[in-house]
């Protein structure tokens, strides 16, 4: 199963009548060069492929993953370890496929076959995503409306809600 902002463009793409407005924040619409995960993800990941892929190899990497979603201390202090606690209680195969799926994603040739109305915002300090990712999103479909929220980690919808809730909800009633 892919990432949600990824299934978004999949529908936007498939199915036009369907989508009015569309919102996707920290995700890409491929992986290459520029665009995709974070330099420091992409070591994890390379990791991992390299590795047997057992249970502590997929600790490893969701735990590289998980440090990069949050900036601000408290986050990282209080939901990391809640996140991490999940992650060992969970399946391997799921998690792997998952992962497959993220690392496959491309949209981007199809991009501009939305119809939609378009916001993609993304935090100019995100460790996990390349900012750059939304930008090139933003380039490839008609009229979208990019929004970078400075400082703004992977997860600054929760880190910095009020300024996240402002720019969706200025979006969705336009």
């Amino acid at each position: 199963m892919k990432n949600v902002w990824m299934i978004a463009q999949e529908l936007a793409i498939n199915y036009p009548e369907r989508v009015d407005k569309l919102v996707l924040t920290c995700t890409f619409a491929r992986k290459d060069g520029t665009s995709g995960f974070s330099s420091e993800i992409d070591k994890a990941i390379e990791a991992y492929e390299k590795s047997s892929r057992d249970k502590a190899s997929q600790i490893k990497l969701a735990s590289v993953f998980m440090d990069s979603i949050f900036n601000r201390w408290s986050y990282r202090v209080f939901i990391l370890p809640l996140i991490k606690l999940v992650i060992w209680f969970s399946a391997i195969k799921g998690s792997a496929e998952q992962s497959e799926a993220l690392m496959a994603h491309d949209a981007a040739d199809r991009l501009g076959m939305i119809k939609a109305s378009m916001l993609v915002l993304t935090g100019t300090e995100d460790r996990l995503v390349n900012p750059v990712s939304s930008e090139v999103i933003a380039s490839l479909v008609p009229g979208a409306k990019l929004v970078k929220v400075s400082g703004g980690g992977h997860s600054f919808s929760l880190e910095m809600s009020s300024k996240f809730n402002r720019e969706v909800l200025d979006f969705l009633r336009n």
